[in-house]
């Protein structure tokens, strides 16, 4: 009977351990995964704040390139033949078949005017021109460029039509020869074309159709 006492007691203390073990075991499984599910937590709230901050840096940077791009857009000036704009620039071959440039007259007050050689009218209008340019009447610092967009024979002119034009009626004042048709395409579409512009190279007037001599000397006198 001492033995079966003994026994169940020693059955009871094994049934005891095994039950303390799991209740050890257990706690140790419950809290483990909460440790690690909260770290995994606060790694993925990192990664988030990386990951926002970067979008933000993107967005800085875009809106950056934006702003840059915006300034180029606006430095960049457009001249058109519209008074206090800037005259566009032209390169046309003289009587000497050098080139001649409009910015190289910056500094004085230009006039520019379309001619044909074949045209009565125009040769008769450069002739006073010229004449006018020459007298005290004339600013200073007056500058005249002629353009001539034909020949005798209505085909471009080259450097020597030039030499023709200026000798045939005696002219002191610039002339070129607008040998690929671009000046007349972008300077009004017309033989009869005519600009005023500014020591700055600012367009003050311009227009198209025959005009008198007077009409032109008022608007040089009245280039700023």
């Amino acid at each position: 009977m001492r033995y079966a006492t003994l026994a169940l007691l020693i059955c009871a203390g094994c049934t005891s351990t095994t039950d303390d073990t799991e209740s050890d075991t257990d706690g140790v499984d419950t809290e483990a995964p909460e440790d690690a599910d909260t770290e995994d937590a606060d790694t993925e709230d990192a990664d988030t704040e990386d990951a926002d901050t970067e979008d933000a840096d993107t967005d800085d940077a875009d809106t950056e390139d934006a702003d840059t791009d915006d300034a180029d857009t606006d430095s960049t000036e457009v001249c058109a033949l519209i008074a206090g704009s800037c005259a566009p620039e032209f390169v046309l071959p003289d009587e000497t078949n050098a080139d001649f440039a409009l910015s190289d007259l910056e500094g004085s007050r230009v006039l520019v005017m379309g001619n044909a050689m074949w045209c009565p009218p125009c040769n008769n209008l450069a002739e006073d021109v010229n004449e006018w340019a020459a007298s005290s009447d004339a600013p200073a610092d007056l500058e005249v460029v002629i353009v001539v967009v034909e020949d005798n024979n209505f085909n471009p002119p080259d450097s020597a039509d030039i030499v023709r034009f200026k000798q045939g009626l005696g002219l002191t004042v610039n002339a070129v020869a607008d040998d690929d048709g671009d000046w007349f395409s972008n300077w009004g579409n017309t033989r009869y074309s005519y600009t005023t512009i500014d020591a700055s190279g600012t367009v003050s007037w311009h227009t198209t159709g025959y005009q008198s001599l007077s009409t032109l000397t008022t608007q040089i006198q009245g280039i700023p």
